[in-house]
């Protein structure tokens, strides 16, 4: 068994003693001892200058000096820090062992009444002692640097702290708790009432509701919510509020003890939220106002347009029958690129709940409203997952980005692969296509609104698919990209949350 060993130093003068000393010590079964020895308080302070003491035996008396006088010596050496001491005293002087204690000496005894087991037990005790001692200073500053950066942390995070005592129906707020409740800037001790006082008047009865509930010992005794106070001055905050109940259960019927209250200042918060909630609305009438009176005339040109053609059937040359059939298609396709735009801005307003979803069975529906030509090949992996998701934006993802595939390949017999892996918390879906591929100098802006790189697919293209593609993923969290060569197709990568 490995035994603790501890370098000791013995200050005694007379040799004899020093020996009787190293004799009853050497014989502690408990630890393992290395032994260095001074007969003076110069040669006993030059030891602990030279190298770690772990304890010191001290004789009161010595030849240039006392205990005491080798004590104060040696705190000044090491800073005020000194090894667990024991001192030895040739008669029992209790003037002399007050003084020696207050000097930082653990225990002292007299040297006509020790034993060998009693020096050992001393000893042993002195440094157990200092080693706890030591421990608990370590903790305490471990403590206290948490402490600190708790405090920092609180301090920039705005969040005001608050003790209830049930007891006494008293409130103590911090600094920033007491300024979100109105009490001014300094730490302040209020009421209970105090504090109810402070709520909004429209809110304050089933707020009250709410906190009795949590004072119940057979509720959870905690709530988290938002509400508003009112400040002297007339001023309404909106304080989102998280609170812990802690209860006695050592009398015969629990009792709420106290409670700690956690509060943070959201008034700008959501006020910025309406501010931007009303943006919002407008943005949103002014794009369908603007995409009405946008879309009523251009279908009175294709009218316009198509009653021309049947007035002049007949008449009409070849080139004027296809100047007026490329008219029509320029409409119908400024028409197509109104209603993206629509959809585009409507994209993540949606309020659907999530549902379970067969990606195969979404995959089908997706291809049988594309009706790609026959000789055109899609292929899918088996086993695709169910997901918990939004059907309609995930519906909306893979639609643009097979339809984009699909419009943009130069042959009617292409073929295309659909892939999912796992990735984490998301899964990835892979739409690799043998198509023309993408130049690397167009792969940048693929994602943007009105963007195509074909300009053979240019009159056919509103250029907002792949924008509505890139909005939705990111919203739900996900991530999109493409990997393409000229002439070797184009993989389109995006993920999206399992759950």
């Amino acid at each position: 068994m490995n035994l603790p060993t501890f370098t000791l130093l013995i200050v005694e003068d007379f040799p004899d003693n020093r020996e009787l000393y190293a004799q009853c010590l050497m014989t502690d079964r408990s630890c393992d001892y290395k032994l260095l020895e001074a007969e003076s308080v110069a040669q006993g302070l030059n030891l602990c200058r030279l190298q770690p003491i772990d304890a010191i035996l001290l004789d009161y008396a010595l030849p240039d000096g006392d205990g005491l006088e080798f004590l104060e010596a040696l705190s000044l050496q090491g800073n005020g820090s000194i090894p667990p001491v024991v001192m030895m005293t040739g008669r029992g002087d209790e003037n002399i062992a007050v003084r020696a204690m207050k000097s930082g000496v653990e225990d002292y005894l007299v040297k006509r009444d020790f034993t060998p087991q009693l020096l050992q037990l001393t000893m042993r005790n002195a440094i157990e002692n200092a080693r706890l001692r030591l421990q608990l200073r370590q903790s305490e500053e471990r403590l206290q640097a948490s402490e600190a950066q708790l405090r920092i942390g609180i301090e920039v995070a705005a969040v005001g702290l608050a003790k209830f005592d049930y007891v006494s129906n008293l409130v103590t707020l911090s600094p920033k708790a007491a300024a979100l409740y109105g009490f001014g800037t300094e730490e302040a001790v209020v009421t209970r009432q105090q504090i109810h006082d402070t709520f909004h008047p429209d809110e304050r009865a089933e707020l009250e509701k709410i906190i009795d509930l949590v004072l119940d010992p057979q509720g959870q005794g905690w709530f988290a919510l938002d509400h508003r106070v009112v400040w002297p001055n007339g001023e309404v905050r909106c304080l989102s509020v998280r609170k812990q109940v802690f209860f006695d259960y050592a009398g015969a019927v629990a009792r709420p003890s106290h409670a700690i209250l956690a509060a943070i200042d959201i008034t700008d918060r959501n006020q910025t939220q309406a501010a931007l909630e009303q943006r919002n609305q407008e943005l949103d009438s002014f794009v369908y106002v603007v995409s009405h009176d946008l879309k009523a005339p251009l279908r009175a040109i294709a009218n316009l347009s198509q009653w021309i053609a049947e007035d002049f059937q007949g008449t009409l040359s070849p080139h004027n029958q296809q100047q007026m059939t490329i008219l029509r298609d320029r409409v119908y396709n400024m028409e197509a690129t109104i209603d993206g735009l629509l959809e585009y801005a409507r994209t993540g307003q949606t309020d659907a709940q999530s549902e379970l979803v067969g990606i195969d069975l979404l995959l089908a529906d997706v291809i049988a409203r594309l009706a790609p030509a026959p000789t055109f090949t899609i292929s899918i992996d088996s086993g695709l997952p169910t997901i918990a998701t939004n059907r309609l934006l995930l519906f909306q993802v893979f639609d643009n980005t097979i339809r984009n595939a699909i419009d943009h390949h130069d042959r009617s017999d292409g073929s295309m692969h659909i892939s999912c892996q796992e990735r984490g918390d998301f899964y990835e879906f892979a739409i690799a296509d043998d198509g023309p591929g993408i130049a690397l100098e167009h792969q940048d802006r693929i994602f943007e609104l009105f963007q195509t790189v074909n300009p053979q697919k240019q009159a056919n293209s509103t250029g907002i698919g792949l924008a509505i593609v890139k909005k939705i993923v990111a919203a739900e969290g996900g991530t999109i990209r493409l990997e393409s060569q000229l002439g070797r197709g184009t993989t389109f990568y995006f993920t999206w949350p399992k759950y």
